[in-house]
C-alpha cells in the first residue's frame, strides 16, 4: 500500500511540475491557447497513466490552472530559491601563505641563494601553509610549529616581512585578535612571511629526511646489493667487489630439537646483557631477523630482506641472486635450477616473476623459518628499544660498530717522538690497510677483545724491544697496542704480527 501511495505523490509532483514550467515561459494568447492544450493532454495523460495508484490516496491531485501558475509563479520561483539557499552550506575559504622559516635569531636580511638551500636541507627555508580563512591565532601556532617542527627548540619565534625593494626584514606588529592567517595574509599580501626564532638558533647541519620520501633503488654492480640511488655514490667509494666477499656472512637460529624455549630465551638475554655492560652486538646474526624481532615483521623492507639473503647464502649463491635480481640470467639455466632446486622452489619461473619467487625465498630463510626464535626472543630483545627507537636507528648501529680497514686506522691514537716510531706507525696503518675481513676481525679481538668496533680510540705506545723479546704486545682491557720501533722494514712487522693472528692459541697475563 505504501508503494501505490508514493507512485501516486510522484504522479502529483510530475503533473504540477509541468504545470509550472509551462507558466514559467512567456506566451502569447496564441501560444496560451496551444500551450492549455498541451497541459489538458499531458494532464490527462497522466491521469491515465497513474489511475490506478491515485485511487488509493484520499487527498485528489492537486490540479492548477494555467491562470492560477501564471498568478502565482514569482511565488514558486522565490520558494524555490529560498529553499535552495537555506539547503546549501556556505563554504569556508581557505588562505595560503607562503612561510619561510629562518635559522638564526639574530638574522635581518632575506638569504641568499645558498643559504636557502642550507634551510631547505634541514627542514627550514620556504613552505606553504593552509588554515581556514577564520582561524585563530591559536591554530596558526600550531600550524606553524607543525610545518617547522624545529620551532619547538627555538624558544619562540616572530613574523617577518621584507620591506619594498630591499632585502631588510622587519618585524610585523600583532592584528587585532593576535597573529592570524587572514591578518598576516592582508599585512604581506602575495609576499612571504618568515619565521625567526627568538632564544635559540636552529641546527642546520641536522638534515631532515620525510618520512614518507621515496627514493628509487637500485643494486651495485659491484656487490650485487640494493642501494637508494642518493646512497649509491657513497656506497661506491667503499664498495667490497663481491669476488672478494666470504659470504655466508649473516646467520639466522637454527632450530633443533635439544633447543628448548628455555635455551632461545637464554640466548637473547646473553645479546641484551652484551650490549648493555660491553657495547657489544653480534652482527653475524641477520640484520632483517633482528628488525622483526624488535619491530615486528612489517618494518622488514624488501631492500633489507634482499641484502640479508644474500649475506645469508654462499658466494655462488649470491652471484645467481645477482643474476636474477640484474635479470642476465634465463629461467631455464642450470645454474638457476640447480639453485631453485636447493631452496625448494614449488612455483614455475619466468623472467616476469623471477625477482618475486628470489624475495620468497629470502621471505622463508630469514624470517619463516626461525620464526619460533623469534617468538622466544622477542620479548627480552624489546628492551633495547630504548638504545635505538625506531629501525633506521638500529641500522645505524649496525653501520657503526662492522668494522672497516679504514675505521680501524682513523681509531689510532700515537705520539711518536722519533723517526722510527713514525716509521713503525705507518707500517702498521699498511699492515691493516691490507687485511682481508676476517684477519681484520681478528685483529680486533687481539688488540680490543671484540670483533666489531666497541672502543672509539686504540692507543699505539711503542717499546725498544728486540730479539726474540721484539712483539706486539696487546692489552685489552685499555685498549693499548704495544709497538716496537725496531722493525727494519714493512716485511718484518708483517710476518711477526700475521704469525700472532695465524696462532690457534693466545696467551692473556694482563688483567
Amino acid at each position: 500500500m505504501a508503494d501505490r501511495r508514493g507512485i501516486a505523490d510522484v504522479a502529483r509532483l510530475l503533473s504540477q511540475a509541468a504545470t509550472n514550467l509551462i507558466s514559467l515561459a512567456p506566451q502569447s494568447s496564441q501560444e496560451l491557447r496551444e500551450t492549455n492544450t498541451t497541459s489538458d493532454r499531458a494532464q490527462a495523460e497522466l491521469k491515465r497513466a497513474f489511475s490506478p495508484y491515485q485511487k488509493v490516496h484520499n487527498a485528489p491531485s492537486p490540479v492548477v490552472s494555467n491562470t492560477t501558475a501564471r498568478g502565482t509563479s514569482s511565488q514558486a520561483k522565490h520558494f524555490t530559491v529560498t529553499r535552495a539557499a537555506k539547503g546549501r552550506k556556505k563554504k569556508t575559504k581557505e588562505l595560503t601563505a607562503k612561510l619561510f622559516c629562518l635559522a638564526y635569531t639574530a638574522q635581518d636580511e632575506v638569504p641568499s641563494t645558498e643559504e636557502k638551500r642550507e634551510l631547505l636541507t634541514a627542514g627550514l627555508g620556504e613552505k606553504k601553509g593552509f588554515l581556514p580563512e577564520n582561524s585563530s591565532a591559536g591554530e596558526l601556532h600550531e600550524m606553524v610549529q607543525a610545518t617547522f617542527p624545529k620551532l619547538y627548540e627555538a624558544g619562540g619565534y616572530e613574523f617577518l616581512h621584507a620591506e619594498p625593494s630591499s632585502r631588510r626584514l622587519k618585524a610585523i606588529a600583532p592584528g587585532p585578535n593576535g597573529y592570524t592567517m587572514e591578518y598576516l595574509k592582508q599585512f604581506v599580501g602575495q609576499g612571504r612571511i618568515h619565521v625567526r626564532p627568538i632564544q635559540s638558533n636552529l641546527d642546520i647541519d641536522d638534515v631532515v629526511i620525510p618520512a614518507k620520501m621515496s627514493v628509487s633503488d637500485d643494486f651495485c654492480q659491484q656487490c650485487y646489493k640494493f642501494f637508494p640511488m642518493n646512497e649509491l655514490r657513497q656506497h661506491l667509494d667503499v664498495c667490497v667487489p663481491f669476488d672478494a666477499q666470504p659470504g655466508e656472512i649473516e646467520r639466522v637460529p637454527y632450530i633443533r630439537h635439544d633447543f628448548n624455549r628455555i635455551m632461545f630465551e637464554a640466548v637473547a638475554k646473553i645479546i641484551v646483557k652484551g650490549y648493555k655492560d660491553c657495547q657489544y652486538f653480534p652482527v653475524k646474526i641477520s640484520k632483517s631477523f633482528l628488525v622483526a624481532c624488535l619491530f615486528g615483521e612489517e618494518s622488514v623492507t624488501d631492500v633489507m630482506l634482499m641484502s640479508s639473503f644474500q649475506n645469508y647464502v654462499s658466494r655462488s649463491e649470491a652471484d645467481a641472486i645477482g643474476k636474477c635480481l640484474n635479470q642476465s640470467i634465463e629461467p631455464n639455466d642450470d645454474e638457476l635450477l640447480e639453485f631453485h632446486y636447493t631452496f625448494d622452489c614449488k612455483r614455475r619461473v619466468t623472467n616476469d616473476n623471477i625477482r618475486e619467487v628470489v624475495t620468497e625465498f629470502a621471505h622463508k630463510e630469514i624470517l619463516m623459518k626461525p620464526q619460533y626464535a623469534a617468538d622466544c626472543w622477542k620479548e627480552i630483545v624489546s628492551s633495547l628499544k630504548i638504545y635505538f627507537t625506531d629501525v633506521s636507528s638500529f641500522l645505524l648501529l649496525y653501520d657503526s660498530i662492522i668494522p672497516t680497514n679504514s675505521k680501524v686506522i682513523s681509531l689510532f691514537t700515537a705520539a711518536p717522538v722519533t723517526a722510527a716510531e713514525s716509521e713503525t706507525l705507518g707500517h702498521l696503518k699498511r699492515f691493516v690497510r691490507g687485511l682481508d675481513e676476517a684477519k681484520l676481525a681478528t685483529f680486533l679481538r687481539y688488540t680490543t677483545a671484540s670483533d666489531v668496533l666497541v672502543t672509539d680510540i686504540i692507543t699505539i705506545s711503542f717499546t725498544n724491544q728486540e730479539g726474540l723479546q721484539r712483539r706486539p704486545v696487546a692489552h685489552t682491557c685499555s685498549f693499548t697496542l704495544e709497538m716496537p720501533s725496531t722493525y727494519s722494514s714493512f716485511c718484518e712487522l708483517r710476518q711477526e704480527f700475521m704469525a700472532i693472528l695465524n696462532s690457534d692459541v693466545w696467551e692473556i697475563d694482563i688483567v
